[in-house]
This record gives structure tokens, sequence and C-alpha cells, in this order.
């Protein structure tokens, strides 16, 4: 079967133009929306905008069995716009998510027709799939699908988000060596694997207690996770069905996030509530740039902060890497200097250091300056460490007053 031309013929009319430089006969393994964490990749069905397409264009990458799907109305692009050799492009005339939805509908489509199905599929996978792709979104419509599971009625759900490291080609075996892992550990569980993620509903008998796990579950999920090379998010629990999307589209993003900020190596499980901050950061960051239409987030930070910013790209210091860490363990000097592998008498001296620059003219007492203060030092470490956005990269850092 050519995939390249029954991905043409099935959105009919909505393809506005497409140029088809690649023969596919492997079955696409899923559908990529593209963004920063997200790129083309060989072999799936990808979806982005024309300013996403010219920046592809303008730092080409190994595009070679993509299929780029483009949103938006750009009717009459026929030929491929150079560096995108290899790839198949089409132009759709619909909105983004009815675009997901269409493909998603055709990737079905084509995987009971074609010789072989990427995954195979089960009853669950099934409902994990309609619930993200919102085929189902009443509690009704949800609850009966759900009837068909060993669930108690009024009992809380969360969500378990497992992906496999990057550096890692996994098989259809590893997939399932991990599904029965789970199950072993939640025997009531029941998991799917989702394209490249494996995603599991459990439930536990009230939303009041620990948000963790008990320890001993929590040991044996990480002892999974380390097994099995991948990671994992935790959702909140919640009885509200509806909302069973909505803590898995939550989980996906703290998985995101997680793995580029976390503090610690070994770190592999990432409860939801313990990366919430970062998640409404990354919100905020992307609606104060679309707003603005530029990413200069010093522009979102106390002037505090930017003043130390400023003056550890002068001087070559660490004034807000032991500032922030100083507000983390509750201004308590030992701690600090134990975290930073510091003698405390240095961790004095700088804070001290960073205190007289600042001149703050209020009380750290205040909850509401240290808040302030601690939420623009995770600002500059999600855009340091998630978005790979240094300060020195804005004019005037280094070189000049800031702001």
């Amino acid at each position: 079967m050519d995939i390249a031309r029954f991905f043409r013929d099935e959105l009919g009319a909505h393809v506005t133009g497409s140029a088809l430089d690649y023969r596919g006969e492997v079955l696409p393994r899923g559908i990529v929306l593209v963004d920063k964490d997200n790129p083309p990749r060989r072999d799936y069905v990808s979806i982005l905008s024309p300013d996403q397409l010219e920046a592809l264009v303008a730092r080409p990458g190994n595009l070679q069995g993509t299929y780029l799907f483009i949103t938006g109305d750009s009717a009459g692009r026929q030929a491929l716009p150079p560096g995108l050799t290899g790839a198949n492009v089409y132009v759709a005339d619909l909105p983004m998510v009815a675009l997901y939805n269409q493909l998603q509908r055709a990737l079905e489509r084509l995987g009971s027709t074609a010789p072989v199905r990427v995954g195979g599929t089960t009853r669950f996978s099934d409902f994990i799939n309609d619930l993200v792709a919102m085929h189902i979104t009443r509690r009704d419509e949800i609850a009966s699908r759900l009837a068909d599971y060993d669930y108690e009625p009024g009992c809380p759900f969360r969500i378990l988000v497992f992906e496999f490291d990057d550096s890692r080609s996994t098989t259809e075996e590893d997939r399932t060596r991990l599904i029965w892992a789970i199950k072993r550990l939640f025997p009531s569980a029941n998991s799917a694997s989702y394209f490249e993620r494996i995603v599991t509903l459990f439930q536990r008998s009230s939303r009041r207690g620990p948000i963790d796990l008990p320890d001993d579950q929590m040991a044996r999920l990480l002892q999974i996770c380390e097994e099995s090379h991948c990671t994992c998010a935790l959702t909140n629990a919640t009885i509200r069905l509806d909302m069973l999307r909505t803590n898995y589209m939550t989980a996906v993003s703290v998985l995101a996030l997680a793995k580029k900020l976390q503090r610690g190596s070994g770190e592999r499980v990432f409860p939801v509530q313990r990366y919430l901050d970062y998640v409404y950061l990354d919100i905020c960051y992307h609606y104060f740039q679309s707003q603005n239409h530029h990413d200069n987030y010093i522009y979102m930070l106390s002037p505090w902060v930017a003043w130390l910013i400023h003056y550890d790209n002068i001087h070559d210091t660490d004034l807000c890497h032991v500032f922030y860490a100083y507000l983390r363990n509750e201004r308590n000097y030992a701690k600090t200097a134990e975290e930073l592998h510091m003698h405390r008498n240095t961790v004095v001296y700088k804070i001290r250091k960073a205190l007289d620059l600042l001149d703050l003219g209020v009380d750290l007492d205040d909850f509401a300056v240290r808040h302030r203060l601690i939420t623009c030092f995770m600002m500059l470490e999600y855009c340091e460490k998630a978005l790979g956005i240094p300060p020195t990269r804005f004019p005037g850092y280094g070189k000049s007053d800031p702001m």
C-alpha cells in the first residue's frame, strides 16, 4: 500500500496542496504535535503550523520518511520547500484539533487494512485512544466504557504515564514486559500502549491522604522504571471522569519538564504535584511570548533578580544560584551549604554579598517578597533548563545595565 497517497486521498478536499517525495510503506507509529520538545520523526505523522515549517526549512534536519501536515490555508503549495527532501508534505485547511482527529481516524482505518499493525490493539488501548482524542468526553460515555473493567464506583482514579528513555529504541517485547510489571504492582490496574507511551489507570480508596504512593510502592515503581529504562509521571486523584484526559495531558507536560528540571540524577518517578509550579510557569511563558511576540523573559522577572543576573554575568559569579538555594532551604545556611556542597562560611559570604547588591529595602521575613523572588528564580531555571534559553542571550546582560 502507498501510505503517502492514502493520506492525501483520505483527507480528500481538505488537502489543498501536497508534495510527495517518499513512498511510505511502513505503517506510521503515531501522531506528533510538533513543538520545541517534539520534532518530526521518521515514520510518524507530524502536525505543524506554517511558522514551524519555515523554522524546519531554516534549520533542516533528517526528515527522510516523515509525513508533515501543515495546518491552515496555504493552498497551492505543490513543490517541496528546500531542505525538506525525503519528506511528504501536505497542506490541510483544517485547524489543528480537527486535523488531529481526522488523522487519528485515518490511522485507525489504515491499521485495519494494512498487512501489519504496529503495536496491536486492545479494548483498553481503544479506550485510551478515544479518551485522549476526545472521541468520548461526557461522564456517562466514559463511565459506560469503564464498566467493562474491574473498577470500584465512586473511588478516585490516578494515571501513570510512562515514557521510555530517548537514547534507547524499544520493542513490542519491552512494552509488554513493562505492562506486566505494572500489573504485578497494581493488580486491579489496566495499562495500554498509546503510541510511544504506556498509560496506566488505577484507583485509590480515597482522595485524602499522602499525595505520593506508599513507600514500598514508590520504591517498587522506581525499580520498574530503572529496569525498563523509562520515566513516569503520577497524577493527582480525581473522581471526575471527564477530567481524566486533563490529568493525562498534565502528566505528559510534567514528564517533558521534569526530565529537564530534575535535580537528582536517579529520579525517574515524577509526582505531578511536585512539578505543577513548572507547568504554571510553562503556561505563563508561552502566554507572555504570544502576547508580546518575543521571548525576552527578563521582563517577567523582578528587577532585583535581573540585577543579580547582570552582576553574575559581568563578574562570573554564582550569586543567583546560591541565593535561590538559600530561599528554597528556608534561609538555613547549613542546609544550603549541604545542598550546594559548599563551606557554610562561603554560603554566608555570598548571601550577604547578594543582599548588599539587591538593597531590597524590605525584610526577607516578608513572605510576599520571598515568594516573588523564588518564583522569579524558578522562571529563570525553567527558561535555562527546559527551554535552553540563557539570560546572556538578551542584550544588556554582561554588557550594560539591564531592563
